[in-house]
């Protein structure tokens, strides 16, 4: 199960237990900075995520995209720009 950080709100099936890292974003200058943190099992093919991140960002904004490969699993940082500060925390669970 791939979990990332978004601003979508909390999905009723989502579990409490599932290990997620979620930063807020930060006001400036009338745009909100959103890093994204996507943590991959071991053995995952990440090959889907890379199409499904593509296929869900560009439905809301324009986006940057960083990819850091460790041994174990693989990290993707993302930066969302809003052009208002409006936004609510939550998660996209992404299942196989």
């Amino acid at each position: 199960m791939f979990i990332i950080a978004s601003t979508r709100p909390l999905p009723l099936h989502y579990e409490q237990a599932t290990r997620w890292i979620f930063k807020r974003g930060v006001y400036a200058a009338r745009e909100v900075f959103y890093p994204f943190f996507v943590d991959v099992e071991r053995g995952n093919d990440v090959t889907p995520l890379f199409h499904y991140i593509d296929r869900f960002i560009q439905q809301y904004t324009k986006y940057e995209l960083a990819v850091h490969v460790q041994d174990w699993h693989v990290v993707f940082l993302l930066q969302q720009r809003f052009q208002h500060a409006t936004f609510s925390k939550g998660v996209v669970i992404i299942k196989r």
